[in-house]
């Protein structure tokens, strides 16, 4: 993108980052952790407890691996081991990630608090925006995406908590699958016809093919779905070229 349409000062790059997260982004993390929320009450925790492990572990899979071992009275090794291994996704994405805006960032300790705000959300969204910023404001998008998003994340804590006895648990547990329904589509990049096809005909095929073979379904699904979006946006491809 030509440099005159590059974000120049941080102030703009803020709440860029605030209004990028304010969408799609805050919507499916308050989906997702209104079903920790109610987790945590149905575990017999209190709100505390839900609300301090969103803001310092800020791993929606870590923190129902802490939930569950916690019910079923597991020792503090198997819970820390299990945490650990659900959050390891962050080593890979904090590397690719923390070398695209640490030139904004003066003072490297700074990297450490910065990073606790690396989600696959942000990593999508960055991913996506970072092009659009000179490289010294990058870092201050980041900051505006990832205060929006904790705070979502956070208040989805809260409302799942107050709302468990309310709503139905299949509705609880079907708002975690919403959310990643969102990171397959953000993956797949909507822009691309085949990658959405794909997404589309395995959305379709999984709950077919899982009536078939209930361990081997998604496999099965994925593969024809992508097989399927091959050959349905193969006409397309040819007029393109």
């Amino acid at each position: 993108m030509d440099i005159h349409h590059k974000i120049k000062h941080r102030r703009n790059a803020i709440r860029s980052g605030m209004f990028d997260a304010s969408k799609i982004p805050s919507i499916a993390l308050i989906a997702s952790m209104m079903s920790y929320g109610s987790l945590a009450r149905e575990s017999n925790l209190d709100l505390n407890f839900a609300i301090i492990s969103t803001a310092f572990m800020w791993a929606l899979p870590g923190q129902i691996a802490l939930v569950e071992l916690h019910s079923a009275g597991s020792t503090l090794f198997a819970a820390v081991l299990a945490v650990a291994m659900a959050n390891a996704r962050f080593f890979p994405m904090s590397a690719s990630m923390v070398p695209l805006f640490q030139r904004g960032v003066k003072q490297r300790l700074w990297l450490y608090p910065l990073s606790h705000f690396i989600t696959f959300n942000s990593w999508l969204w960055v991913a996506r925006r970072f092009p659009d910023f000179a490289e010294e404001n990058r870092v201050w998008y980041f900051i505006g995406f990832g205060l929006v998003c904790y705070i979502s994340g956070l208040a989805g804590t809260i409302i799942g908590f107050f709302i468990s006895d309310i709503l139905p648990a299949e509705v609880l547990l079907g708002l975690v699958f919403l959310v990643i329904i969102y990171f397959i589509v953000m993956l797949a990049d909507i822009r691309n016809p085949l990658a959405l096809t794909a997404v589309v005909c395995g959305s379709i095929g999984g709950p077919l093919f899982h009536l078939l073979h209930s361990d081997l379904g998604i496999m099965i699904a994925g593969l024809v779905g992508g097989t399927v979006a091959f050959f349905i946006s193969r006409p397309y491809r040819n007029l393109e070229s």
